[in-house]
């Protein structure tokens, strides 16, 4: 059997239009996401309609039946076909209750009054047009055509119907099938752009060994897709290859001519932006960079999730595929631009504050013959808290903000945690430790003149003696990490460490120097 593949522009008004539902999300941070649909199709002479995603990227549209079921053909059509809006106008309610009896005012513009005055008027709507007029079968049979413009107000016996039918141009997938039945399972796989997450974590310190951490993500939709009740995994770990990820595939909606479309609607029905002629451009189903339309994001597009109360802890759960890491967030609803907040994980984790200062390289020594530049004080150097623990769960930190309070709630940093690899070490700085004073003073002790001769221009060794003087105000105490650069050759550390390196293209060496100072309550120390 020999299949085809044709991408056609008609204008014919077909029906039986099937919404496949979403069973699978996957989302990356940049922004593009995978996406499974599955349904029912219903057919009538073999063929049968389902609409294609306005942002496929190139390649990634798939179609495929269940089992058994073969087809004949796969076309990608643009069409005219009907779906409901909602009335936004009193017009549109009039063309909605065709055939329904209401009272309905309307302005005489020819009362010779000084007020505004009404005629009212009660029948059955027989027509309407827009832009044109009202058709009314009076209570006593009359048939009246006044002009939908003068409308003031209408009255329904009942209830009426607040949605209406207009002609929207769309494209659509053809199905074709080998045999005629009524219905058949189909899946469409898609990976298209416009739907991101933002992950975020939030620690509480609940006392000074053991603090929640909590994990959500951020769901922004902002795709022509609206999600309802699908299996959502957030990608973590990297962005995926994408060779083709700015281009579209052919069969994408988004990829029809603004100008063509100009030419297969007809005057008529003029609506809010995105309308032509007698047919609405769906930007959901059809759309290109000319066209646009707004929507106004319903309250219920935003779930916002509270912090969960430290006694419910719950972790993440998920799957390790190639170099990415798959949270499962469980199932989730996000319309077309709206927000969904996810819970991921809520754990206890023991922790350490540490305490640390980084000093940079500083010398008060120039010049050949022991010209010294004097410093008559140690300068300071600021000292940071922070908090670093182990991540013992089985899946990764991700690259995030971080928000930290205390256990009265109270805020005590932002900041941005990297990626933390299941069993590796998590570091995050809080803020500065105005409680802990650390200076710094290096002297030369002697001087030899042109102990070497690089590249040709002597140069004089100098012998340093560095100290770094550390006190501890606060009341309790504390593990000070203290880090010192020098340009030149290490030689001694007192109760430290140091490692030393050539320089490329110099005749020094660089220096670093590293202690772990313990320091009681008040205590000080050189």
């Amino acid at each position: 059997m020999r299949y085809i593949l044709t991408t056609a522009l008609l204008v014919i008004t077909l029906i039986g239009n099937a919404q496949l539902k979403t069973t699978k999300l996957s989302v990356f941070k940049n922004g593009t996401f995978f996406l499974k649909k599955e349904g029912t199709i219903k057919f009538n002479d073999r063929q049968g309609y389902i609409p294609v995603p306005s942002d496929a990227l190139y390649g990634t549209y798939w179609i495929a039946g269940a089992s058994g079921v073969k087809m004949q053909g796969l076309s990608i059509n643009v069409d005219t076909v009907k779906k409901d809006r909602q009335c936004r106008t009193l017009h549109d309610l009039v063309i909605a209750n065709e055939g329904k009896v209401a009272t309905m005012r309307f302005t005489d513009k020819f009362a010779q009054t000084e007020k505004p005055s009404y005629r009212l008027i009660k029948g059955t709507i027989v027509s309407a047009q827009r832009n044109g007029f009202v058709r009314i079968k009076t209570m006593e049979g009359k048939t009246l055509f006044i002009p939908m413009a003068e409308l003031y107000d209408i009255e329904f016996e009942g209830n009426p119907t607040e949605k209406f039918k207009i002609d929207t141009i769309m494209k659509r997938a053809t199905i074709v099938l080998d045999n005629d039945i009524p219905e058949a399972a189909f899946t469409t796989l898609s990976l298209q752009s416009g739907i991101t997450w933002t992950p975020a974590y939030y620690i509480k310190l609940k006392d000074d060994k053991n603090a929640q951490l909590t994990m959500k993500g951020t769901l922004e939709n902002n795709s022509s897709e609206d999600i309802k009740d699908a299996d959502l995994d957030l990608v973590v770990g990297g962005n995926p290859n994408m060779f083709f990820g700015t281009t579209l595939d052919p069969a994408s909606a988004f990829m029809t001519g603004q100008a063509y479309l100009q030419q297969l609607v007809t005057t008529g029905y003029a609506a809010p932006a995105s309308t032509f002629g007698g047919a609405v451009l769906d930007k959901y189903a059809l759309t290109n960079n000319s066209i646009s339309y707004s929507y106004k994001a319903a309250a219920d597009n935003t779930a916002v999730v509270p912090v969960p109360p430290v006694e419910e802890e719950y972790d993440a759960v998920g799957e390790k595929v190639n170099n990415f890491y798959y949270f499962n967030a469980g199932r989730v609803s996000v319309k077309r631009n709206g927000i969904a907040v996810v819970p991921i994980s809520n754990v206890t984790i023991p922790y350490k504050t540490i305490y640390d200062v980084d000093i940079n390289d500083f010398v008060n020594y120039a010049g050949r013959g022991g010209n010294v530049i004097p410093i008559d004080e140690m300068p300071q150097f600021d000292v940071y808290q922070s908090i670093k623990f182990t991540n013992k769960a089985t899946v990764p930190i991700t690259s995030a903000s971080i928000f930290l309070v205390n256990e009265n709630d109270k805020p005590i940093a932002q900041d941005k945690i990297k990626y933390t690899p299941a069993g590796a070490e998590a570091f995050i700085r809080l803020q500065k430790a105005i409680d802990v004073s650390v200076k710094s003073k290096d002297e030369e002790e002697r001087r030899r003149d042109r102990e070497l001769t690089y590249r040709r221009v002597a140069y004089d060794k100098s012998t340093l003696k560095g100290t770094v003087e550390v006190q501890n105000y606060l009341d309790v105490p504390i593990t000070l990490n203290v880090k010192k650069a020098v340009t030149g050759l290490a030689t001694e550390a007192k109760d430290g460490t140091f490692t030393s390196r050539k320089v490329s293209g110099s005749p020094n060496h660089t220096s670093s120097f590293k202690w772990e100072v313990s320091l009681k309550a008040g205590e000080k120390k050189h």
